[in-house]
């Protein structure tokens, strides 16, 4: 127990030193600028921005390959991770004669979900995780069947996890967005803690309208659509806690890697009913 509550207080202060920066400045996330496209969208450039807005709002579990069924019915958390946005947009509108510089000096954002997961059964639990501001949402899920789960202490669980999301943000641009991501998992349950890794593939489809105005009219005098996709892997290590036994806190803790160029680094706070 001593050196779990010394490795959560040192990533909780990890944690905050790496959001406080990135959450204290103001984020031009308004990166496809109108008057920079010339009323063109290109299709590498409509297809590399659904791609990047699809991985930074997908769906993440936070979860390790083991269903919840034996513990606790239904778990309540709060999830807060930074991501690392890659430089495919930020390449394709700079080959397309595009100003860039929104998309590549962007930092890494912050992203912050709410999360629900419920019990099925031993060998079954779901999981929604939902996000909405200002008429910008994102929600997302995942149906996790595990496929291998010893009786012995010492065995490792392993699961498939069949995750969805849907997003839109008018804000920038994005009419919506489909998220399809299947992953595989596998774990070690321990006395309070749960140790997990994996990998997963994104296939990303949706659809960017970019409105465009003719002076001197105040309103958008036309919008171009361009829809889009995009496909990429990754894979992720993390690892929860569950604080005062099965019923109880949750803390959980993840860094996943991208083969896009995007990483993040989040935690995850509930409690399990």
């Amino acid at each position: 127990m001593t050196f779990t509550l010394r490795t959560l207080i040192r990533f909780c202060v990890l944690s905050c030193t790496l959001l406080a920066p990135v959450t204290s400045q103001a984020i031009n996330l308004n990166i496809l600028n109108p008057t920079d496209l010339g009323g063109a969208l290109p299709d590498n450039v409509a297809s590399a921005a659904i791609k990047t807005f699809g991985i930074y709002l997908a769906h993440r579990p936070y979860q390790g390959a083991k269903s919840i069924f034996d513990e606790n019915g239904l778990d309540i958390n709060f999830e807060v991770t930074l991501i690392h946005i890659g430089s495919g947009l930020a390449d394709a509108m700079a080959a397309n004669g595009m100003n860039s510089s929104n998309a590549s000096s962007m930092p890494a954002l912050p992203m912050a979900k709410i999360h629900i997961r419920k019990a099925i059964s031993k060998t079954m639990d779901m999981g929604i995780s939902g996000l909405y501001y200002d008429g910008q949402q994102s929600i997302g899920g995942d149906l996790k069947i595990v496929l291998n789960d010893p009786e012995d202490a010492e065995g490792v669980t392993s699961a498939i996890r069949l995750g969805y999301t849907y997003a839109s943000a008018s804000a920038i641009y994005l009419k919506d967005v489909h998220v399809y991501s299947p992953e595989f998992v596998v774990s070690r349950k321990l006395d309070t803690t749960e140790p997990y890794l994996g990998v997963g593939a994104r296939y990303i489809v949706g659809t960017i309208a970019v409105p465009f105005f003719l002076p001197p009219l105040p309103q958008p005098h036309f919008t171009i659509e361009k829809s889009g996709s995009g496909f990429t892997g990754f894979a992720f290590v993390g690892v929860q806690f569950k604080i005062f036994g099965p019923k109880g806190l949750i803390f959980g803790m993840e860094g996943a890697y991208d083969m896009s160029g995007f990483s993040s680094l989040g935690t995850l706070i509930g409690v399990a009913f």
